[in-house]
């Protein structure tokens, strides 16, 4: 009884750790994509240089993208696993 005990406990362990392993993961990658969207948002920039009244847009892009990204990381995601 007690070793059948000890292998249910142990399946349950890992499928915890499994579940959290993609929490993990995501919260790996969620800053680089805000990175990405920060540097879309300064190449739309770059391109509308010549026009002053588009660059805020451009650049709140970036900063809304780099936001989303780290936060959801940090704020989110790693935050769900540490439960």
């Amino acid at each position: 009884m007690r070793e059948t005990m000890e292998i249910e406990m142990n399946n349950l362990e890992a499928e915890k750790e499994s579940g959290a392993k993609v929490f993990e993961y995501a919260g790996g990658i969620s800053p680089t994509i805000g990175i990405l969207g920060a540097v879309l948002g300064l190449i739309q920039v770059m391109q509308n240089l010549t026009d002053a009244s588009k660059l805020g847009q451009g650049i709140a892009v970036a900063f809304v993208a780099t936001v989303y990204g780290v936060g959801s990381a940090n704020l989110i995601l790693f935050l769900w696993v540490k439960k």
